[in-house]
């Protein structure tokens, strides 16, 4: 099973291109395994209740984060996710942190197990602009990608895990100084990454 949890409306988006794009591949077949997509609140308390959860009782062999960038030029393939919680916009909660550890006596850090070069790679020569980053903040993405590779970690499982932030759709940005991307190039964007990190 391919598991993708996707981030939904947050803060002042009524609609995230994250979801909107990662649920045109649920229930695709992709290199012979399902995909399972989840609407992710943009909570802590959820992200951390319900990731290890559902990690653990399907056992995947890919999970993808998937969120959304409103300045993002580009797709950005994370490389790696830090445990801390630092943010002052509340989550969907109304919960705010100050460099709080995701999980106590845990890593400093996780590096993505997902082929993120790779993945950069076959989209640049798809023409999809795309790019390996180094930050994936200290909000809720940084959040769901720490725990995704966290439980994979804890659990001994046999999975590559990893997190991907995407553009606004250009409906999104019509009112806004901030780049955009189609759904298409971004629903192909998470195709290449899960058949990319099968391979």
């Amino acid at each position: 099973m391919i598991l993708i949890f996707a981030f939904g409306p947050f803060l002042k988006w009524k609609r995230n291109s994250a979801y909107e794009s990662a649920r045109e591949l649920d229930g695709a077949i992709l290199n012979s395994y399902k995909v399972k997509v989840i609407k992710t609140r943009v909570s802590v308390k959820f992200v951390k209740e319900n990731v290890p959860y559902i990690i653990r009782e399907t056992k995947p062999h890919v999970v993808l984060g998937v969120g959304l960038n409103p300045h993002a030029t580009r797709v950005l393939v994370e490389k790696v996710a830090i445990n801390i919680l630092d943010f002052t916009k509340p989550d969907a909660d109304g919960a705010k942190f100050e460099e709080t550890p995701i999980f106590d006596d845990s890593p400093i850090a996780y590096f993505a197990t997902i082929p993120v070069k790779d993945i950069v790679n076959s989209l640049k020569q798809k023409g999809i602009p795309a790019k390996k980053s180094y930050s994936a903040g200290t909000y809720l993405c940084n959040a769901l990608m720490y725990t995704i590779l966290y439980t994979i970690d804890k659990l001994g499982l046999d999975a590559k895990g990893g997190f991907i932030h995407v553009p606004p759709f250009p409906d999104m940005a019509l009112n806004e100084d901030i780049p955009s991307m189609s759904k298409e190039l971004i629903v192909e964007s998470l195709r290449t990454a899960i058949e990319i990190s099968l391979k």
